[in-house]
């Protein structure tokens, strides 16, 4: 499951594009719907690291830093 750090998000909305399935929407914060696949696009293009996976593994964020 993608989920958002509303702490981080600045809504810059630069994640909106680069979902396959159009499920991010961002008005003023970034929020994701239940349409995610999960195909974790979205994590490489958050500049903040606001986007995040949570499942089985921990949590991922697609920053390295």
């Amino acid at each position: 499951m993608i989920t958002i750090i509303k702490e981080r998000c600045v809504g810059c909305s630069l994640c909106v594009p680069f979902c396959p399935v159009e499920a991010i929407s961002c008005y003023g914060r970034a929020e994701v719907s239940e349409a995610c696949t999960e195909c974790l696009f979205c994590l490489e293009y958050c500049p903040v690291g606001a986007l995040q996976e949570v499942g089985f593994g921990g949590k991922h964020n697609g920053k390295t830093s």
